[in-house]
């Protein structure tokens, strides 16, 4: 199965083979995303969009089969012990519980859970939910670009799917702070000891860091992206040497903004936890590819930061293009493992099955 991970700023889509439990990468797309085409998570565009993924498909693809996320912003994703004492089925037990934990009414959410536990009348369920409108343009485009969608799923598993099957996350004592910084929305993800534990998403992204030099130099949009590509860091060395430091004065404020988020999650984390655990930052995703960057959050949160790049790990000759688009593609990796997890994580693939459409 193909990943296809479809986004506010670009289309990214690989194919992966599995060896025994290593995993080989075999292919992969990247495409920029038609300007406004994609809205607050929901696919608007359709046509357009899936005319830009099917133009280009055969060129990496020979299968059609793929599987999907939704966007994080409107997800839920929640771990439940309900009560089952009174016989209504499962399935109706679960929609109401998870309600109040959900954005929109639940008539118009899509909702699916597996059962992980049982003790007597309590049932612990995995559960997951996103608004239709979302799963209904991502079916429609996979229609219209001649896809067949296996799967949709919530990032935040997608994720998780591709931590357990590169890392060491059973290691006692150990915790990983997974930062996946997207171009419209960041998803905030800790494993403890190979669990996931707390999981949220923060509207502080790569568009975030463009806005703020738009903002503080008074450039368009498109201007100040180019700006961010060619001439942002955050590398001590350069921020009070010109041009990088005029762009780091206009990105302060949104930097300030994003350590506080990200501080107040590892405290509430902390808060939770009912052991000290060494915490690693994993940092991921497209909208973090500022020079520097895991240093300067490693200096503000006091902690070590690391590029997360597994697919490294994966690449037996080297692809045109991969090296460049390697940190957007963690999403739609952990997406093509879908179906494989008993092969690659064993037993714990039971973590990671749950789909929202399959």
């Amino acid at each position: 199965m193909i990943g296809l991970d479809i986004g506010s700023y670009s289309i990214k889509a690989i194919s992966l083979a599995v060896s025994g439990s290593r995993l080989i990468l075999d292919n992969f797309l990247y495409l920029p995303t038609p300007s406004e085409s994609y809205v607050d998570g929901t696919i608007v565009l359709t046509d357009i969009i899936a005319d830009n993924i099917r133009s280009n498909w055969r060129k990496s693809f020979k299968s059609n089969k793929v599987v999907l996320s939704v966007a994080p912003q409107h997800a839920t994703l929640k771990q439940l012990w309900v009560d089952v004492s009174s016989g209504a089925p499962l399935e109706e037990t679960v929609k109401w519980d998870l309600e109040k934990f959900l954005p929109l009414p639940v008539e118009e959410m899509v909702i699916n859970f597996q059962p992980l536990s049982q003790e007597e009348n309590q049932v612990e369920v995995l559960a997951g939910a996103s608004p239709r409108h979302q799963i209904e343009s991502l079916i429609r485009t996979c229609k219209q670009a001649k896809l067949v969608p296996l799967a949709i799923e919530v990032p935040y598993l997608s994720l998780f799917r591709l931590f357990l099957a590169t890392e060491k996350p059973l290691e006692k004592h150990s915790a990983f702070f997974i930062i996946d910084m997207g171009a419209s929305q960041t998803m905030l993800l800790f494993v403890a000891e190979g669990v996931l534990t707390f999981l949220r998403t923060i509207p502080i992204a790569g568009n975030s860091f463009t806005q703020a030099i738009a903002r503080g130099l008074n450039l368009k949009f498109e201007e100040a992206e180019s700006l961010k590509l060619t001439k942002a860091s955050l590398k001590l060395e350069e921020i009070s040497e010109e041009p990088y430091s005029f762009v780091y004065r206009a990105l302060e404020p949104v930097l300030k903004e994003l350590v506080q988020e990200l501080q107040r999650s590892i405290d509430f984390y902390q808060s939770r936890s009912s052991s000290s655990l060494e915490i690693k930052i994993l940092l991921s995703g497209g909208g973090c590819q500022v020079p520097g960057f895991p240093d300067f959050l490693s200096r503000a949160l006091g902690m070590d930061v690391v590029n997360w790049k597994p697919l490294k790990g994966f690449i037996e000759e080297e692809i045109s293009g991969f090296s460049e688009a390697i940190s957007s593609l963690n999403l739609a990796a952990g997406l093509a493992l879908k179906g494989v997890e008993r092969n690659v994580i064993g037993d714990l693939f039971s973590k990671v099955g749950i789909s929202l459409i399959s």
